[in-house]
């Protein structure tokens, strides 16, 4: 009897052994997992990215880096418009792109290669204005809008805009200005653009961009819920880095819009106004058979976006000599 339970025990244990040994057979590396870091850099020259890896697939990764593409949302290492190569990683690498062109959108994608094949993280969209600005994007709903306002000094035909620092209520022509004539403001709230700038038929945006319609600013608030009385909340960059602090107002950025209270300029008499506190945004197009435009506006004391329609003269002046700023959605 106890002949038969050993016998039987034996063949158990190398029933169970022969069982782990086609486990560990059948246990392939897969391809591994990872994600594409945010593209930093204010212009083409200054881009930089990378990813982050998640998930080795069980082998050992012998290639990482990125890969771009202006015509594949979704490049890979044999369809792409460049990439780089930054060797063996495991964790976090970075890698800069090079030979980016203005006036074009990019898709970018991290790839991470093992045994098992070469996998990729979500594409990141990023767009070049036709000065070699760069700017990131988020898609809210079925639109993709940039994520900071627009900082070009010419149309995307290369046609230059005036820069305008004195007699900014009197042209009648398409112009731009720096706030309070500061350019180092640029980069974190882009220009304010007057309204002949923003309707030009040489285009504003960069090549594949527009600035967005009335609809398309409603579509926006639809997206996020349809209440306008507190999408200001989800639109507006998060903490008060530079929004003012009011009593009650805790913006969130939910959306990832990240709207800035760039300020404006005045239609009458030049004057700066509201950096800090409010963020106005042009909506293209007019309505002449009522004598208006129209703009948006949100405000560091409310969580309320605004929509305004003006008419063409407002105190005798006329409101398209007001300095905007403007934020671009894809075609």
């Amino acid at each position: 009897m106890k002949t038969i339970v050993f016998k039987l025990l034996s063949i158990s244990i190398v029933g169970l052994l022969i069982s782990m040994s086609a486990c560990k057979k059948d246990k392939k590396p897969q391809i591994s997992q990872l994600t594409t870091n945010e593209i930093t850099g204010s212009n083409i020259i200054e881009a930089a990215g990378g990813g982050t890896i998640t998930n080795n697939g069980g082998a050992a990764i012998s290639q990482t880096g990125l890969v771009w593409s202006s015509t594949n949302e979704n490049p890979t290492l044999s369809t792409n418009e460049g990439k780089t190569q930054e060797g063996s990683q495991n964790d976090v690498f970075s890698s800069n792109l090079t030979q980016l062109v203005e006036n074009k959108t990019y898709y970018v994608r991290a790839y991470a290669t093992n045994s098992a094949g070469t996998g990729y993280g979500a594409a990141r969209c990023i767009v070049a204005d036709i000065d070699a600005n760069l700017y990131r994007t988020v898609k809210i709903g079925s639109q993709v809008w940039m994520l900071e306002n627009l900082k070009t000094a010419h149309f995307k035909n290369g046609t230059q805009l005036t820069y305008e620092q004195i007699n900014w209520t009197s042209v009648s022509t398409p112009a731009f200005c720096w706030y309070a004539n500061d350019i180092n403001d640029a980069n974190t709230y882009g220009l304010l653009y007057n309204w002949y700038a923003v309707n030009d038929v040489n285009g504003l945006a960069p090549e594949g961009w527009h600035v967005p319609t009335v609809q398309e600013w409603q579509a926006l608030i639809t997206a996020l819920g349809g209440d306008a009385n507190s999408a200001g909340e989800k639109l507006k960059e998060a903490g008060n880095a530079h929004w003012q602090q009011f009593q009650g107002i805790n913006p969130t950025n939910a959306s990832g819009f990240t709207a800035l209270p760039g300020g404006y300029r005045r239609h009458d008499n030049g004057a700066y106004a509201t950096l800090g506190q409010y963020g106005h945004f042009w909506a293209f197009g007019e309505d002449p058979m009522l004598g208006k435009i129209f703009f948006n506006r949100l405000d560091y004391n409310s969580n309320i976006f605004n929509s305004y329609t003006v008419d063409y003269l407002v105190g005798g002046k006329p409101t398209k000599n007001y300095g905007l700023s403007v934020r671009c959605i894809k075609d």
